[in-house]
């Protein structure tokens, strides 16, 4: 019985952690972020930021 836990545990991890990294992936800037909003973001950093 202590082993189906640890099983269930070790299956439920893997695919918590495969969906972390495909969301990662999926958003990552350059897709999420148009070009022209990118330009304007560039534009109004400061030297500071």
């Amino acid at each position: 019985m202590e082993s189906l836990v640890y099983i269930m545990l070790v299956a439920t991890s893997v695919v918590g952690l495969t969906f972390i990294v495909e969301r990662g992936l999926a958003l990552r800037w350059k897709k999420v972020i148009p070009p022209e909003i990118e330009a304007a973001v560039e534009a109004c950093e400061g030297t500071n930021d």
